[in-house]
């Protein structure tokens, strides 16, 4: 499988702690990815999938965080999208496709960077234009 950096994904948002915790998500989908290909055991994929959940965890506390001092104003709407997706990670481990669900959960990633992180970054570089 080809490696997609955030460039090639369009994902970069020009915010260095971002771009790279989302750097790392991505990372993480196409390990899974490549495991699901290989026909790996269900446990080794599952254990991939816990790792991308705790990656996600602690970024979203880390962006949420950023956005509390920023005083982002769509801090609540944002916190939900975040707890969709950890929620979707959870029913990965459900024994459903596992290449269909990463498709959803790398969909998923994707639109978000590019809808409601890149507003964040907006916000927070208009804060320091001001």
């Amino acid at each position: 499988m080809e490696e997609k950096g955030l460039e090639d994904r369009e994902l970069a948002l020009g915010h260095e702690g971002l771009d790279r915790e989302h750097g790392l998500q991505v990372q993480m989908l196409e390990a899974i990815e490549e495991a699901v290909a290989a026909g790996e055991a269900p446990g080794a994929v599952e254990e991939l999938l816990e790792r991308l959940r705790a990656c996600s965890d602690v970024h979203f506390a880390s962006e949420e965080l950023l956005m509390r001092l920023h005083r982002y104003p769509r801090y609540g709407m944002h916190v939900e999208e975040h707890r969709r997706l950890l929620d979707q990670l959870g029913t990965l481990r459900s024994g459903e496709d596992p290449r269909a669900l990463v498709r959803v959960v790398e969909t998923w990633i994707e639109e978000h960077v590019r809808g409601m992180d890149r507003d964040f970054v907006e916000h927070v570089t208009a804060g320091r234009r001001r």
